[in-house]
């Protein structure tokens, strides 16, 4: 399949799977629906992320690539770059490279999340930013008033 081909083929497999999930065709859409997926569960994020890749992998690579022969050697191509990267398979196409490259991005933050429980990427009620600040503010308001060998921490020491 000529390059040009194997990308457009590509982008088409991507938009249907996006249609498929209900998102819009765009990349923001694409960037909505993968941190709605991981915020709701971190583990099935990382199965279908790994899943799909490893399917437009197969797709994009099979009939040109000699190693990637079945799906499962895909899939063990795109869950060692989630991490690592090494394996004896090597992308020969211009869509099998560009998939690889996303994956290679994005995969180790997804699989470092696999293991958080569903919703614990949101943010409790009252533990924001601005509560961070004031409690390291108040913890530096009371190490200043600390005696440091009887003398005391000038007000101008930043944490």
């Amino acid at each position: 399949m000529p390059p040009k081909q194997g990308l457009a083929s590509l982008a088409l497999q991507a938009g249907v799977l996006l249609a498929a999930c209900g998102e819009e065709l765009s990349l923001e859409g694409l960037k909505s629906a993968l941190r709605r997926e991981v915020e709701k569960d971190p583990m099935d994020a990382v199965f279908r992320f790994t899943a799909g890749a490893a399917w437009l992998f197969y797709k994009a690579e099979h009939t040109e690539n000699p190693r990637v022969a079945t799906y499962a050697d895909a899939l063990l191509y795109i869950a060692t770059s989630l991490s690592v990267g090494y394996h004896e398979i090597h992308p020969k196409t211009q869509a099998g490279a560009l998939i690889a490259a996303v994956v290679q991005m994005l995969g180790p933050s997804l699989a470092a999340s696999a293991l958080n429980p569903p919703g614990a990427a949101a943010v409790a009620p009252g533990l924001g930013n601005g509560a961070v600040v004031e409690r390291l503010d108040a913890v530096l308001a009371e190490l200043r008033a600390l005696r440091v060998g009887g003398v005391m921490l000038p007000p101008t020491v930043k944490a």
